[in-house]
């Protein structure tokens, strides 16, 4: 890795830093062995000659493998809206790495809970255009949710919460920061949602009610244009850095090579949503978590198990 002379946006860190092309996709990864990216690799042999167990072999192909089942559960998650497509908004796509228009203290929400993990790409809690600590940080809800416009009218759930407690963890990292959070509707639905959702605003984070119009640039910081829709009034505000909290898409692909339903909006229909929420339109094809609907962890989790469960019982039936 550290002899390849190619450099990248990193995929796991959402662009905020850069990769080789041989690389290990990330710190944690398991097992711990590093990959080369065939898209970007120069083939300049640097890293294979460096290689001290002579792993590296230029040579391979890659190989279908078959395997035989009796059942399969559809987990195949979700798809980022890309906030690209919100051109009055002015996200600048990856960050640092490659030159792109746009604002680069204008980030997503994945890129969000990277600068805040324990295992963050930066040393500390920095903004990603120039290394400051943004004192002043804005969330705006609902960007590629409910939006005709886009073509995307349906409500993603978990975007108010996550973004809360955004701003929640925030406030911790940077005591002295100020976070708001623009929002048309506070969906807190589930157990505890609405208790921490008044816990937060009573420890000082700003909520006002408004869709945001527009985002500008002045002097390096975004400017949040917006109407506050209890009030009437149009508000101007100056951040260090604005938090766009996106919605989740469909991901149908792997549900159209197997032929399950779809809905609408490109996600797995389930054919007894009250009764048995794992079964789809085919036999022996099982469903889970946000392949069917977007939804937050122990949502997915509790029908993960449920899918487990109904698969083991199809399994044990046709086997006799």
């Amino acid at each position: 890795e550290q002899v390849c002379p190619v450099l990248v946006p990193k995929e796991f860190e959402y662009g905020l830093i850069g990769r080789k092309a041989a690389y290990i996709p990330f710190e944690m990864a398991t097992p711990k062995k590093a990959l080369i990216d065939l898209e970007n690799c120069i083939m300049c042999g640097r890293c294979e000659r460096a290689c001290p167990k002579d792993a590296i072999n230029f040579l391979q192909e890659p190989k279908e493998i078959e395997i035989e089942t009796y059942a399969i559960i559809l987990a195949t998650g979700f798809q980022l809206f890309s906030p690209e497509r919100k051109a009055e908004y002015s996200y600048s796509g990856t960050l640092k790495v490659i030159d792109i228009d746009g604002n680069p203290n204008i980030i997503h929400a994945m890129q969000m809970e990277r600068l805040l993990a324990p295992s963050r790409p930066y040393n500390a809690f920095l903004r990603p255009g120039d290394g400051k600590v943004p004192e002043r940080v804005a969330w705006v809800l609902c960007t590629g949710s409910r939006d005709k416009s886009l073509g995307n009218p349906m409500c993603s759930r978990v975007c108010c919460m996550y973004s809360i407690k955004q701003a929640l963890l925030y406030s911790s990292a940077v005591p002295f920061g100020e976070a708001t959070i623009y929002y048309m509707d506070i969906r807190a639905f589930g157990k505890g949602f609405e208790e921490f959702f008044n816990m937060v605003r009573e420890l000082g984070v700003n909520f006002v009610r408004g869709k945001v119009a527009r985002i500008e640039s002045r002097n390096g910081n975004p400017v949040v244009i917006v109407e506050d829709t209890e009030t009437g009034d149009i508000m101007e505000e100056e951040y260090d850095m604005v938090v766009l909290s996106v919605g989740l898409l469909s991901n149908p692909e792997c549900a159209k090579i197997l032929g399950v339903d779809v809905d609408d909006y490109g996600f797995v229909k389930q054919t007894e949503e009250n009764s048995n929420p794992a079964l789809t339109n085919v036999e022996g094809i099982f469903v889970a978590g946000t392949a069917t609907c977007p939804k937050d962890i122990p949502d997915t989790i509790a029908e993960a198990s449920a899918a487990a469960a109904q698969c083991m019982a199809y399994i044990k039936e046709v086997k006799g």
